[in-house]
């Protein structure tokens, strides 16, 4: 028996999406603080990752939950830092897996989705809807019109104001 947790609000859309056929039910309701406790299996990291609340998530479409990429996303690392969580360099600065993602070593991130795809479907790890396609947005450059990838990297900063550096 597979059990999903979805937000709520969110249910009726899921289980519409879902098909007719999909045979899903409300088993229990419980807020969402009930869940902070836990830790979750990445399927494809194998490792645990904790339950994080985010105030400013949008109950507009999909489960309810998403992944935080702190390697990738600024507002995702501010926040992996405040709860002091390891933030994986999956990408390097040529575009390809690192060693912190063993299944994509070497390989461009661009090109490799539906690799990575096919692998949460074998491991039953994707919830798929009505729409067969499941794509991922990137940032694009506004001059050549190229999919970016946003990275964290190492950086320092020298503070202007100590020792009157200004002057």
């Amino acid at each position: 028996r597979k059990v999903y947790l979805v937000a709520e609000k969110l249910a009726p859309a899921v289980f519409d999406d879902c098909g007719e056929g999909s045979h899903l039910e409300i088993i229990e309701k419980f807020p969402g603080s009930a869940l902070l406790s836990l830790k979750c299996r990445h399927p494809l990291l194998h490792r645990k990752l904790p339950i994080i609340p985010l105030p400013e998530m949008p109950l507009q479409s999909g489960t309810g939950f998403v992944a935080i990429i702190p390697g990738h996303k600024f507002k995702d690392a501010v926040l992996a830092r405040s709860l002091k969580l390891k933030v994986a360099l999956l990408v390097d600065a040529q575009g390809r897996y690192t060693q912190e993602f063993a299944m994509g070593v070497g390989q461009e991130v661009f090109g490799f989705e539906n690799r990575l795809l096919r692998k949460l479907e074998d491991l039953e790890s994707v919830l798929r809807g009505k729409d067969p396609q499941l794509t991922q947005n990137y940032p694009h450059c506004w001059r050549c019109q190229k999919p970016v990838i946003s990275r964290a990297t190492p950086q320092w900063f020298i503070p202007m104001d100590n020792q009157e550096l200004r002057q």
